[in-house]
């Protein structure tokens, strides 16, 4: 069992070193969190990015320590994880942009039933779809360098090395 100060040090602090398995570890949690919170928040605010939002500023520190700790076991600073949050902003914010350019066609009237309207949008200009294109490779290239890639071996200038502090204990 973790103790309050291993917990804290997972989610609050953004110094020093994690493995991999720590890093996988303290993700599980988020997304159980992330899974009970937004269900509710959907149901009571239908069709509204509030569940979204208030649960990125939620688990926006406890997951960014955990970043950045991963990145400090590889011996980088971090500083590319800036990168991500900036990307991802420009592509829904685009993505808005492209929805105010649809038109509806009329809905049924009173008393004729109900009608699925549809909504038709101008297909997305390639330049979209190529940004789309980086922000996957991109999340790709996090998602292997902060789950799957070794850290450096041996102490590094972010602390010592979280797998051989581990065996010496052990």
């Amino acid at each position: 069992m973790l103790s309050w100060r291993d917990w804290r040090f997972l989610y609050f602090d953004h110094k020093g070193r994690i493995t991999r398995q720590s890093f996988w570890f303290g993700c599980v949690p988020l997304l159980l969190i992330a899974g009970v919170i937004l269900p509710p928040l959907n149901l009571l605010l239908p069709g509204s990015a509030a569940g979204w939002i208030l649960t990125t500023l939620l688990l926006a520190w406890p997951a960014w320590c955990l970043a950045v700790k991963r990145r400090h076991d590889r011996g980088a600073n971090g500083v590319d994880l800036f990168a991500y949050p900036v990307l991802l902003l420009i592509h829904e914010l685009w993505h808005i942009a492209l929805l105010g350019g649809g038109t509806a066609p009329p809905a049924a009237a009173p008393g004729q039933g109900v009608s699925a309207t549809l909504v038709w949008l101008p297909e997305p200009p390639a330049t979209y779809k190529a940004y789309g294109l980086l922000v996957a490779v991109y999340s790709l290239y996090l998602l292997v360098m902060l789950g799957f890639a070794p850290g450096t071996n041996g102490p590094n200038r972010y602390g010592p090395d979280p797998l051989a502090s581990r065996s010496t204990t052990a």
